[in-house]
This record gives structure tokens, C-alpha cells and sequence, in this order.
């Protein structure tokens, strides 16, 4: 008999092509056990008959299975890994690929997305430090545990439940390090496919309109030479990154206007070339002056680091004139509430110290109060103005340095008039004369219909 039973589980054995084929059933019915067995020789026929077909059809004296797509091949092709063959490399990869073991994003994070943050971005440290932090918050939270093909989007929700002290900007730091790790490893063939996961909500937000009248009042509070910065990233539209590292040599200025060029970015799309706007110019021009005609250097040189004008700077001189501002509109605010007994304008310089002359020109951006914004809301604001004079969307995206359309979309805001004029584009008619045939319409009766 080919089939014998150990303890309750019957086994089978039988000779093939010389050698002995021994397996356990798992099975404790000699029935169910026989079944298995026939199963098992009508295989290895079936696949002896197969191996034949194939030493005909490659004209070879020897053929193998692969072991991931297990379709027959010439011996003399095969690529082995251990024990295993395969008929390519491809199918070899994706066997590796497979059976790699998945590891924690602990061992991720330390043994190669760290490192890679800090050669990618060596440049911009800034950024390095941003993706180590947040690794720092990950590893805290006891994410550091799970395998990578573990990690969803409920274990995100966690992570935000679990730092609700903290700002949505604090929580969204190890959010995106997170999300960029998992897109890493995705991309080296660690990982399957990284899950979508939630970003926590309250974040201030960066896609405010700065009014004219806001940033009339806001930009002459401004100390130089944020103040000059901040003129460039309102009317050109280009990053405060891009204006910090702005070079004489990348701008060209000529009796009638300029062109400024931005060599680095994030993506290829950033290095562009763009035309000054009138405040631009005539900002840049007094500076070129000022700093004697150079040819080369810094536009907005400071004694930092890296010799020009930094994010950390920026941040000071933007917050210093956002704090009069508001101190200027809660004195207005705090008059308004005592009864408005006397001069408003003469409360409110009494309360922030901003001169009399200044507060009478922006007596209107006062009263209307002036609401806190980020440095930010200047490019995006530039942005959208020049979406709503009519400029597309495909070319908006080019002088915003975008690589893709939809982030360009959030500029465009189409109004009622704006649509009624693209369509009025199409009143001429063609030459199949549809708009001459047609009737034209008449008024609908307003008389009530007579039920009866």
C-alpha cells in the first residue's frame, strides 16, 4: 500500500523517475488520503508531459520551472538564487521582492531615510532638520514598531488622538515624514504600496488674499530688507526661498524694465525665468544702487550662516509689523467699544505708537481690521491676482514654478463674469450660419392656466 498512517495523520509514498516521493496528508480519513495521493501523481504526469513539450518546442535537452511565473524554460537561460531558478531577471526581482522580509519603521527610518534626508538635503538643512523631528515625534508615539505593510491610515488618526496638545503643524510635521518615508520605500521595492493617511486639521493656512489696503499698511511697517522681500514675493510671485537666495548675477536690469531668473527648486519646473513687474523693478533698481552697481553677490546679503537673508529673519520682521497692525485695530476695536467719545485716530496712536501721519493714510485698513497672515499669503495672493486679470491656467503654472496643473487650480477661482466672457468669445458664429436659422425666442406667458 503507498499509504501508511503515523500516529492519526495518514502519509503516502510512491517512486518517481527513480527518486521517492514522501508527504503527510494532514488528513485522518485513508479515503480523503487516497485522493491526495492520486492528485499528487496526476500532477507530477501532468507536468512530466509538460517538461517533454517544452524540451521539444526549445530544442534543448533540459528545461526548469521558474518559480515565480512557473512557466518552463531552457536550463542553459536560467538565473538561480539559492535554491530557486527563474527565466529572467525580472521574475527574479519580483520573486526577491515578494519574500523580502518587511521591516519596522524604526530600522526604516534610521537606516535609510534619515540618511537620506541628510545627503538630499544638505543644501537646505532647514528641511533635514524638518523630516528628523518628525521621525523623532513617530518613534515617541510607538509607531516605530510596526512593519512598514502594516502601518494605515487608522494608525495616522492614532497618532493625531494621541498628540492633541500639540499644534496641527507640530502633528502634521510626523504626518508628512510619515507620508515620505512610506513613498521612499514604496519607491526602493520595500513596500507594496504606501497607504493614504489623514493630515490633522487646524493647521493655519496659507491661501489667504492680502487686500491692497492690508498690504499697503503692512509693507510700509516693514523693516528693510524684508520690507524689499516682501515686495518681491507680492508682485512677482516667486518664494520667499527664491527671493532669500536671489543673486545680482540671475538679475538683469536695463533702463525700461528686467527679467529675474530663479536657477534652483524643488522640481525642474521652479527654474524659470520671469519679467519684473513695475514695484519690482523700481525695488530692485534702488537696491542694485545702493549696493554700488555690484555684479555678483547676495541681492539680500545678512551676516548669517550662509551669508544671505534667512526664513528665521524673515519670520521676526514679518511678526514685529503684523503686532502693530493688530495692536493699531484692537485700539480702534477698544474705542468703538467704550462709546467712541473723542478722536478714534488719536486712541489708537496713544495705544501703538505708530505716528499720526501713517495712521490717517491707512485709517480705513485700521477700522476694517488687519487679520494676521504668513509671509506665505503674499506669493498666493500674487498667484490669484494674476489668475483673475485672465491669465490660464497652463501658463500661471509656468510662472509659479508648478510640475503640476492641480496644484495650480487652487489660484484659479472662475466668476460668474469671467465664464459669461468666455462664452461671449463664441457670439461670431460660424460659417454653418446656426445662430440665422434658428427662431428667435419669445417670452414665456405669465397667465395663470385655467385648470378647469
Amino acid at each position: 500500500m503507498s499509504i501508511f498512517k503515523r500516529g492519526k495523520i495518514y502519509w503516502y509514498k510512491f517512486m518517481w523517475n527513480g527518486e521517492m516521493v514522501r508527504e503527510s496528508t494532514k488528513q485522518g480519513s485513508d479515503k480523503k488520503a487516497r485522493n491526495i495521493e492520486s492528485a499528487h501523481r496526476t500532477r507530477l504526469s501532468k507536468q512530466e508531459d509538460a517538461r517533454k513539450d517544452a524540451c521539444s518546442r526549445f530544442k534543448c535537452s533540459e528545461v526548469l520551472l521558474c518559480d515565480e511565473c512557473e512557466k518552463w524554460f531552457s536550463a542553459e537561460d536560467a538565473r538561480r538564487e539559492g535554491e530557486h531558478v527563474f527565466c529572467s531577471d525580472s521574475c527574479s526581482a519580483a520573486w526577491t521582492k515578494r519574500h523580502t522580509r518587511v521591516p519596522a519603521l524604526a530600522q526604516f527610518l534610521k537606516d535609510d531615510f534619515l540618511p537620506y534626508t541628510e545627503a538630499h538635503f544638505a543644501t537646505k538643512p532647514a528641511t533635514a532638520n524638518y523630516y528628523a523631528y518628525g521621525a523623532s515625534l513617530l518613534l515617541a508615539a510607538e509607531l516605530g514598531t510596526l512593519r512598514l505593510d502594516e502601518i494605515t491610515s487608522q494608525h495616522a488618526v492614532g497618532f493625531i488622538a494621541l498628540n492633541t496638545k500639540r499644534s496641527a503643524s507640530t502633528v502634521n510635521c510626523g504626518l508628512r515624514t510619515l507620508c515620505r518615508s512610506l513613498k521612499l520605500a514604496e519607491e526602493w521595492g520595500k513596500l507594496e504600496r504606501a497607504p493614504k493617511l489623514v493630515l490633522a486639521k487646524g493647521e493655519r493656512q496659507r491661501d489667504r488674499i492680502v487686500t491692497e489696503a492690508d498690504f499697503a499698511a503692512y509693507i510700509e511697517l516693514c523693516r528693510q530688507p524684508w520690507r524689499d522681500v516682501a515686495t518681491l514675493i507680492r508682485y512677482e510671485g516667486i518664494c520667499p526661498g527664491e527671493c532669500y537666495e536671489l543673486r545680482w548675477e540671475h538679475v538683469l536690469l536695463n533702463e525700461h524694465g528686467g527679467m529675474i531668473q530663479i536657477i534652483k527648486g524643488k522640481t525642474k519646473a521652479r527654474r524659470r525665468v520671469l519679467p519684473m513687474t513695475a514695484e519690482v523693478y523700481w525695488t530692485l533698481k534702488e537696491r542694485h544702487e545702493a549696493q554700488n552697481r555690484p555684479a555678483e553677490g547676495w541681492v539680500f546679503p545678512a551676516a548669517s550662516k550662509s551669508g544671505h537673508f534667512e526664513e528665521s529673519s524673515a519670520k521676526h520682521y514679518h511678526g514685529k509689523a503684523i503686532a502693530k497692525l493688530e495692536a493699531a485695530s484692537a485700539a480702534y476695536e477698544a474705542w468703538t467699544k467704550e462709546g467712541g467719545r473723542g478722536n478714534w485716530q488719536d486712541a489708537v496712536i496713544a495705544a501703538s505708537k505708530l505716528e499720526a501721519d501713517y495712521v490717517a493714510r491707512h485709517a480705513e485698513a485700521i477700522k476694517a481690521g488687519v487679520k494676521q497672515f504668513e509671509p506665505y499669503c503674499l506669493r498666493h495672493t500674487a498667484l490669484t491676482r494674476l489668475a483673475e486679470s485672465g491669465c490660464d491656467a497652463f501658463t500661471l503654472a509656468r510662472i509659479a514654478g508648478h510640475s503640476s496643473i492641480t496644484i495650480t487650480q487652487r489660484y484659479c477661482h472662475p466668476q460668474a463674469d469671467a465664464i459669461e466672457r468666455a462664452f461671449g468669445k463664441l457670439t461670431g458664429g460660424h460659417n454653418f450660419r446656426h445662430r440665422e436659422e434658428l427662431p428667435a425666442l419669445e417670452a414665456p406667458s405669465l397667465v395663470p392656466v385655467n385648470d378647469s
